[in-house]
């Protein structure tokens, strides 16, 4: 486990942020009790990091490293083979991938993985499962679900007791703050998620559900998916109170997002916490299942180790390659940068602020340029910077994905409108990492 968490200490500071990880930065300068995608457990805790140990990618990416790192430890009591235990909760590529990158779901795994230590403790423990539950909801809404399920798992002869009901008013105090937030804006975060999932415009049908079982696949590799398939089915009418807490925190996760597939376009890691539970109730079994997930656990290892090696030393050809995601914001801030700086012989003049078409490119320049940069309104999707408006400034650069043609949504607003200038940046290795727009405004109309 020391050995994955050096690694992980390593790659955070050699690989850039992603996209992303930029955005949920730019949260963190602006600290509230919701955002508009997502609940606001990230951006606090970045706010706290940067005033502790700063935003450096390697400061940025730490928490999430120590989430990863505790998982194993926070659960060890209730494994079966603690080896096999340890070994799947560090090296499954979807759980050492979430718990790398500075995004809302290390927080989620590792709340969830708590949660999870509570319910299996039972009596007092049901109120440890309750506050952590709130905080698995604060980063996602999908960890909300860990204490009904867990309560599901251990049925009406636990629920006489007031523990896991005190579970249940602390989950729900700590979720106050963020629902309140939501009631004054519309429900906005509630309503983003429910139109980018269940009910997205352009629903991909049962293909959807079929790509999210694949995708499950891809992100644990065939041995792990096929020992957990066996384990779920033999465990089905399991007596052992902690096999079906593992039980109960796991299938019906799976199960609900490849439905919710069929209304949205799925995303592999969405049910990611599925895999904790999965790995903790396969660590018990003494058989064939328990077998063929170390086998697992040790193929997921290989494919971890792979996948880190691909990003500085290209194993396959890929094209699209997303290794190449990591260059994505520092390949375009630099030109961009250049680009910002005043026009004329103006000595220590600011530099020109940035407007661009999505919340990518905005929040990349923004981190890594330390640039003024927002996304202009009434271009791309609805987004965060949506709810931070701002006038129109004198001068600026407005960049975008090199897409062709004029650039519609400046509505004219401005009355030049120079370009494009064209950004085509690599990847140290020589990888394409996009193309971009960049165009030059003048005075705006008044």
């Amino acid at each position: 486990m020391l050995a994955v968490l050096a690694a992980k200490l390593w790659l955070a500071g050699a690989l850039p942020l992603l996209t992303d990880e930029c955005l949920y930065w730019v949260w963190s300068l602006h600290p509230a009790a919701g955002y508009f995608d997502q609940p606001p457990a990230i951006a606090w805790s970045l706010a706290a990091s940067r005033v502790v140990i700063g935003d450096s990618p390697t400061a940025i990416r730490l928490a999430p490293l120590l989430m990863g790192a505790l998982i194993p430890l926070i659960l060890a009591r209730w494994s079966g083979d603690r080896w096999r235990w340890t070994l799947w909760a560090v090296s499954l590529p979807v759980l050492f991938g979430l718990t790398f990158v500075a995004t809302p779901d290390a927080w989620l795994l590792g709340a969830w993985a708590l949660a999870l230590a509570g319910a299996l403790h039972g009596g007092r423990g049901w109120l440890l499962a309750g506050v952590a539950t709130g905080l698995a909801g604060l980063a996602k809404y999908s960890g909300l679900a860990v204490l009904p399920l867990a309560l599901l798992a251990v049925g009406p002869r636990e629920w006489r007791s007031r523990w896991p009901w005190l579970g249940v008013s602390a989950a729900v105090g700590l979720m106050l703050p963020n629902l309140w937030w939501n009631l004054e804006h519309d429900w906005l975060t509630f309503a983003f998620q429910w139109g980018e999932g269940i009910a997205h415009p352009h629903p991909p049908g049962l293909s959807g559900a079929a790509a999210q079982a694949l995708g499950q696949v891809a992100v644990v590799g065939p041995p792990a998916a096929l020992a957990a398939t066996w384990w779920a089915v033999r465990t089905f009418r399991a007596e052992d109170r902690t096999d079906r807490i593992c039980w109960f925190t796991s299938v019906p996760l799976l199960a609900f997002f490849a439905l919710a597939a069929i209304g949205g376009p799925p995303e592999a890691h969405w049910p990611a916490p599925a895999w904790i539970s999965l790995g903790l109730g396969l660590s018990r079994d003494p058989g064939r299942p328990g077998r063929l997930a170390e086998m697992g656990a040790w193929f997921g290892l290989l494919m971890t180790g792979a996948a880190a090696l691909h990003c500085f030393r290209p194993l396959l050809p890929v094209v699209p390659d997303p290794a190449s995601r990591f260059w994505e914001a520092p390949t375009l801030a630099a030109p961009v940068a250049q680009w910002a700086l005043p026009v004329g012989p103006r000595p220590g003049a600011p530099l020109r602020p940035v407007l661009t078409e999505r919340y990518q490119e905005a929040a990349a320049i923004a981190y890594y340029a330390r640039i003024e940069a927002r996304v202009l309104p009434g271009c791309g999707r609805p987004n965060q910077y949506d709810l931070w408006p701002a006038a129109d400034p004198a001068s600026a650069l407005f960049v975008r994905p090199s897409t062709g043609g004029p650039p519609d949504c400046l509505g004219g607003r401005w009355t030049e409108v120079r370009g494009p200038n064209r950004i085509d940046p690599v990847d140290p290795v020589g990888r394409p990492t996009g193309r971009w727009q960049v165009f030059e405004l003048g005075p705006p109309v008044d």
